[in-house]
């Protein structure tokens, strides 16, 4: 049998991110700590989780830098009360999250990948991470959760 693993971003994905990037004088650690999860997008990822086998793995990868991994853990654990064992990996661009895409098909994962790919909100103009989604929408091992399927939860 296949190893089954879910990859979900944290930013605008399921926490409410880029509104909290409008006012930079509060410390980026503070808004991480503050934001509000988007409890409808949440839920579908735990029904869908559910209806795997109990050996599914649950690995959040965001584009956040090393030194806030334990505000984010923090957050995941007590703010979005995530319950299910999982893992935490912080990279420092979007694009990076690539080499763990490659990493988990190499090892034989098929992947359920929850990603919106998206920045700029803060500025009015949304844009994407088009190697990303490029790469996730050309491999049959992924299935790509993403910006629009996400929106319509949020």
């Amino acid at each position: 049998m296949q190893k089954s693993i879910f990859i979900i971003d944290i930013d605008n994905t399921i926490a409410e991110t880029w509104p909290t990037l409008v006012d930079r004088k509060i410390p980026l650690v503070l808004n991480y700590l503050k934001l509000k999860p988007k409890r409808n997008v949440v839920s579908k990822i735990y029904d869908l989780i559910k209806q795997e086998d109990s050996s599914v793995e649950v690995l959040f990868l965001s584009a956040r830098t090393y030194y806030y991994k334990p505000v984010t853990r923090f957050w995941l654990r007590f703010v979005l009360g995530f319950k299910l064992n999982y893992q935490t990996i912080l990279v420092d661009r979007a694009n990076d999250k690539v080499d763990y895409l490659k990493r988990y098909l190499s090892e034989g994962y098929s992947i359920k990948y929850f990603d919106d790919l998206s920045y700029n909100h803060e500025n009015g103009e949304i844009k994407y991470y088009q190697e990303v989604i490029n790469f996730a929408n050309s491999n049959s091992d992924i299935e790509y959760y993403d910006y629009a399927w996400i929106k319509q939860f949020s």
